[in-house]
């Protein structure tokens, strides 16, 4: 019997480089997506999930994502109580906290600095800049495919080939066309070595077993610890699966990927669709 997904990692400690300089001042993860910043996605994808235990891996200049995280719990209390909803139907169960990264080692070392309040539980993680929409909240997905199979899931997209280089690319034994069973897993592969044109898009189940490997892990790529390594070395004891997610991705941790988020998702506004729609039709006539 699977123990079932409760608990979230967000790394939210990164230093945004690309978006400098507005990210000198303002977390990458508080940049804003029509009228929401990229961090509010997140939470509300993973509370749609049924995650209860929120916790968040900052750095030093990123306290305004603690005041919104806190913010947001308290508007979500206020919504349903406006709306005489009962505050037990999921809300009054929800906790935060939030751990340092001390130095920006990557994303292996900011989930390995999470391990002291996952403890001996299996996880999700979550990657704000990763903006996912879809009927079906993208890690609900994953755990629906854990819960019929155990091990690990991951998150998988396909992209064109010639853009490995920018991505995780997983290698699979097994395909059901939905499903695929992950044997290796190779961090930013050049497109004539990639094995596959799946990459990962930010979202994870994983079995806390990886802990102890994240410890164990040399600084690869960049001088940072990557995730892809040691769940590569976990494949030898745990079965690593990756779905194929339905919706729609964007990656905001690109210029263009966050300008084309705010676009698709104010397109699906009501209030904001004609006014974006003329906007668009006056931009194309003048390129």
């Amino acid at each position: 019997m699977t123990r079932s997904i409760k608990k979230a990692i967000f790394p939210v400690g990164g230093l945004g480089k690309r978006f400098y300089p507005a990210t000198l001042a303002t977390p990458k993860e508080m940049l804003p997506v029509v009228d929401r910043p990229l961090i509010d996605y997140a939470l509300e994808e993973a509370r749609l999930s049924g995650i209860e235990e929120f916790i968040f891996i900052t750095r030093k200049g990123k306290s305004s994502i603690e005041d919104y995280v806190e913010e947001y719990f308290k508007n979500k209390v206020l919504e349903y109580k406006d709306n005489n909803l009962d505050e037990e139907s999921g809300l009054k169960n929800l906790t935060f906290s939030f751990t340092r990264q001390s130095d920006s080692l990557g994303l292996g070392h900011a989930i390995w600095c999470a391990r002291h309040l996952v403890g001996d539980d299996p996880f999700a993680v979550i990657l704000p800049d990763e903006l996912f929409c879809s009927k079906t909240p993208c890690l609900l997905q994953l755990i629906r495919v854990y819960e019929e199979r155990g091990g690990c899931v991951i998150g998988l997209g396909e992209i064109p080939i010639e853009k490995s280089y920018k991505y995780g690319i997983v290698s699979y034994s097994e395909d059901d066309g939905k499903v695929v069973k992950i044997d290796r897993m190779i961090e930013k592969p050049l497109p004539q070595d990639a094995p596959s044109n799946l990459s990962i898009i930010g979202r994870y189940i994983i079995q806390p077993q990886i802990f102890g490997l994240l410890g164990q892990e040399k600084s690869s790529i960049g001088g940072e610890i990557q995730l892809t390594n040691s769940l590569s070395d976990l494949i030898e004891d745990i079965n690593l699966y990756g779905l194929r997610c339905k919706g729609q991705r964007f990656d905001c941790g690109s210029k263009p990927g966050l300008i084309e988020a705010n676009i698709s998702l104010a397109m699906d506004r009501e209030d904001l669709r004609d006014e974006i729609a003329n906007i668009l039709r006056d931009f194309n006539s003048r390129i």
